[in-house]
């Protein structure tokens, strides 16, 4: 969440930076993990463009910003934060299915984690 907070923001996993995330598969999460996590909901406020940079994020500011405000408001309580395009990779041809089962596994995510924030779509 700490890393969260301090992203201008927020990157797709390939861009960001492994100091600032943990590598966690879904076997491997404790339940003491589950209880200090939020998962988030959102709708993309931008599509994926063919050629996307390391620049290039669907999330708005907006959606950003309140992301942020609730991490601030929730103090320590959450320290993890599962957003599926800066924790899922995106990688295309057959890289793709080996990343499948975690995507497919995601719904599992939101049953699991102390919270879920539902993102409006902010325009």
């Amino acid at each position: 969440a700490e890393s969260v907070l301090r992203m201008p923001q927020l990157m797709s996993y390939a861009h960001i930076s492994s100091s600032c995330y943990v590598e966690m598969p879904y076997v491997e999460t404790t339940d003491e993990v589950w209880a200090a996590t939020l998962v988030v909901s959102w709708r993309w406020h931008r599509r994926l463009p063919p050629n996307a940079d390391s620049g290039f994020t669907p999330m708005s500011p907006e959606q950003l910003a309140l992301l942020k405000d609730i991490l601030c408001d929730e103090g320590a309580a959450l320290q993890f934060v599962w957003v599926d395009f800066a924790c899922c990779p995106q990688p295309g041809g057959k890289q793709q299915q080996l990343h499948m089962t975690e995507v497919m596994r995601s719904k599992l995510y939101y049953a699991r984690a102390a919270r879920m924030l539902a993102l409006p779509s902010i325009v």
